[in-house]
């Protein structure tokens, strides 16, 4: 997609690194959560525990659905190119 579009290479890899960050400290930071509730689980309590799973399972869920999201729009923008998907 880089080099179909306007963009220059250092808008578009700032622009990339900005986006890559949020994810890249979030997934830092609940990493670090799910280790701490793995090594020291006598020190945190259920209620903590339990947010931690279920930030995990929406984690995995918006990432499964922007992942099919993304693919069915690249998808679609290929088409109006003229490229057929091969089976």
């Amino acid at each position: 997609v880089a080099g179909t579009t306007p963009v220059r290479f250092w808008e578009f890899f700032v622009a990339h690194f900005i986006g890559t960050m949020k994810v890249a400290i979030l997934d830092a930071y609940l990493g670090s959560l799910l280790l701490q509730a793995a090594t020291e689980s006598s020190r945190l309590e259920e209620q903590t525990r339990g947010a931690v799973i279920i930030e995990t399972v929406a984690l995995v869920a918006i990432s499964a659905f922007v992942t099919t999201y993304a693919t069915n729009v690249f998808t679609s923008i290929l088409a109006e190119e003229g490229f057929k998907k091969e089976d």
